[in-house]
């Protein structure tokens, strides 16, 4: 996947477009702005430059797509705590309300445009994602590593993988699925030596063993590795088609800038 001017330059423009939809100045006094994930956005981009689409319909897909990840990620941050003070209470209210916000964003834009049919593809995203949420964070039972995986991944890919398949595209299944995984198994590692406590791994990290055990803690980090490893050869090994140099230069970049360059993986493939 080799990003052109015209490529980065509409990159740019989707940017622009998300930040200047979702400004508003009185939450900004309160919460931190909404981000955009840029793997995600270039994803969505290269799938819908091979539609047969108008720019003006592929800008209005990319960016109400972007608008339901940010509305995602941000009801994501609202927390449960007891709240004391009445800013923490209220900067609690206006993220609820700035994660509505959002997500009304998306669907005003594309029920204007008589968007229907695109509409339920963003819905069915949301569900998707809300499922494995609930799999992941309100199951009483430990979910095992692979159904752990599975839903963890849906949760970081649902957005790609039904925009995918509305528009019947063949190519980017397995490169999405890995990509996003093997960063994802990057973060949570990283995470989980600074001692993090909103990971979606952290009840599978603590019912392996008893909270500060170092058997327990490398038996974690074993099979973190092997599976960033085993992630990344597939990532690495040449197969992923129009894909392969931006995930290949992203993987690289990955893994130089966190904790996981100081193990054997980035002396290896």
């Amino acid at each position: 996947m080799i990003m052109s001017s015209d490529f980065l330059k509409e990159i740019n423009e989707l940017k622009e477009s998300f930040f200047e939809m979702i400004k508003y100045e009185y939450l900004s006094k309160y919460i931190t702005s909404a981000s955009i994930d840029d793997d995600q956005l270039v994803f969505l981009l290269f799938m819908l430059k091979e539609q047969s689409i108008s720019p003006k319909q592929r800008h209005s897909y990319i960016l109400t797509s972007i608008l339901v990840q940010a509305a995602l990620d941000t009801h994501e941050k609202i927390t449960t705590d007891q709240m004391d003070q009445d800013d923490l209470r209220k900067a609690r209210q206006l993220t609820v309300l700035a994660g509505d916000y959002y997500s009304s964003l998306y669907y005003l834009i594309l029920a204007k445009q008589g968007e229907v049919s695109f509409i339920r593809v963003l819905a069915k995203a949301i569900q998707d994602i809300n499922e494995a949420k609930m799999n992941v964070y309100h199951k009483k039972e430990i979910l095992d590593w692979s159904e752990l995986l599975l839903n963890v991944n849906t949760i970081d890919t649902a957005i790609v993988r039904n925009v995918k398949h509305f528009f019947h595209v063949k190519e980017p299944t397995l490169a999405c699925d890995h990509f996003f995984l093997f960063k994802r198994l990057v973060y949570e590692r990283n995470s989980y030596l600074r001692g993090t406590k909103d990971s979606p791994f952290l009840k599978y990290y603590t019912a392996m063993g008893k909270e500060g055990n170092i058997r327990s803690e490398q038996l974690i980090m074993s099979k973190i590795d092997s599976h960033i490893e085993r992630t990344k050869s597939n990532l690495l090994d040449g197969t992923l088609g129009a894909y392969q140099q931006y995930i290949s230069s992203r993987v690289e970049e990955l893994l130089d800038s966190s904790e996981v360059n100081s193990h054997y993986l980035v002396k290896e493939g």
